[in-house]
């Protein structure tokens, strides 16, 4: 079987799938406190309590929703990359490993 490769990098399985359920997760919070900021009600995690209104959902899309999904994805990275880089490792140590 012959590895996927982007940019020159092989794919790992493990850390695709990874990725693929922290973004549907990500999405679904930032889905679900964009809706708390226009109906109001308190933002999981962070504990922010929003009264409600069509200016609060408009501040969290235009600036609060960037910052929370920029430091969602810094999460992502951080949660990825050391099962991406420990998989990759495992290949490249295998014996059956081919560099072609």
């Amino acid at each position: 079987m012959q590895e996927r490769k982007v940019n020159g990098d092989p794919q790992t399985p493990a850390a695709e799938s990874l990725a693929a359920v922290l973004t549907v997760i990500a999405e679904i919070f930032m889905i679900w406190c964009t809706i708390i900021a226009f109906v109001g009600g308190r933002v999981p995690i962070f504990g922010w309590e929003f009264e409600g209104s069509v200016g609060q959902g408009l501040v969290w899309l235009l600036f609060l929703s960037p910052l929370v999904g920029t430091i969602v994805y810094w999460a992502a990275i951080v949660l990825v990359a050391p099962v991406a880089y420990s998989e990759h490792h495992r290949r490249r140590s295998s014996p059956t490993h081919d560099d072609n």
